[in-house]
């Protein structure tokens, strides 16, 4: 299966550079100049937001660790994410890692790394739902805005009834009542620490928002630098729709996939060459992320079996 995904990815890429989608020399170009320094200043200050949102997740489960300490965690998830099968190869570590961090509290430290990536994941729906709504309140969405936007809505109402759902008293007594006694002692107290941490809890949702609007800001800006600026109904629309291609397990990070996605969900409206702009964005992850990644990793390694 994993030879398949390989095959898969690399068929993609070569479908984009066939098609001509793909031109490094374009690429090349761009890298360092104004704009590209200020893509990775913002992907930096995401960087900074996500390590801060799992840091403070971990404090509503009573879970100390230094700041440090996180942003290590955080580099060789992404390594992993990176080099191996994509978001689910960067939480199985990140979730293997933190375990030697927290003590006795292993279902707690695990259960930050879930709440987490599905606050990550719903919060670009949510900002995407409500331009959505706004622009076909003041009736001035595109008809492909309404066709694509219809359907982020849609899974944005299956992300917003799925917590309900788990979020609802009758549910978790369901759940926790057919769990061994042993388990469920341990997972009952992290579940209500969710829900009885109201201080702290929105903290995290703000510190989400915020970081989850960086990433909008990076794709601009990256967009702009590779001269395809794009507009904020597209912007909008797209990148939630986009950020499904990262959940997908598939080699090095969704290589392929991801700009497949970004080429054939921009071309919705008019602009060429859309998988450069993923590509950009890809090539800066690699820069930014790879060599503290692999230190990080290996600096843990070390102190683990040292």
């Amino acid at each position: 299966m994993r030879i398949l995904k390989f095959i898969l990815a690399a068929g993609l890429l070569y479908w984009l550079f066939h098609d001509e989608q793909l031109h490094l020399d374009l690429l090349g170009g761009r890298l360092f100049s104004t704009g590209h320094l200020w893509v990775m200043l913002l992907y930096c200050a995401n960087y900074v937001g996500q390590t801060l949102r799992w840091w403070s997740l971990l404090r509503v489960q009573g879970i100390e660790v230094r700041f440090s300490i996180m942003l290590r965690l955080f580099f060789i998830g992404q390594f992993f994410f990176l080099t191996s099968l994509g978001s689910v190869a960067g939480e199985a570590a990140r979730g293997y890692y933190v375990l030697a961090h927290v003590g006795e509290s292993r279902v707690a430290g695990l259960s930050t790394v879930l709440v987490d990536r599905v606050l990550g994941l719903t919060s670009y729906f949510v900002i995407g739902g409500l331009a959505t709504l706004f622009r076909l309140g003041m009736g001035v969405a595109t008809e492909v805005e309404v066709r694509l936007g219809a359907v982020l809505l849609l899974i944005l109402a299956v992300m917003v009834g799925g917590f309900w759902l788990v979020g609802s008293s009758w549910a978790k007594r369901a759940v926790l009542a057919r769990l061994p006694a042993a388990w469920r002692e341990r997972v009952l107290p992290v579940v209500e620490a969710y829900h009885f941490h109201r201080g702290e809890m929105p903290k995290v949702i703000l510190i989400t928002f915020i970081t989850t609007f960086t990433f909008f800001l990076v794709f601009k800006v990256a967009a702009d630098t590779m001269g395809m600026p794009l507009g904020w109904d597209c912007l909008f629309v797209s990148l939630p729709l986009l950020m499904i291609a990262f959940v997908i397990p598939m080699p090095l990070g969704s290589l392929g996939v991801g700009e497949t996605a970004a080429q054939l969900l921009l071309q919705q409206w008019g602009i060429p060459n859309g998988a450069m702009i993923m590509l950009m964005l890809r090539v800066t992850q690699w820069m930014l992320l790879l060599p503290p990644g692999l230190y990080c990793y290996l600096s843990e390694r070390g102190a683990r079996t040292g």
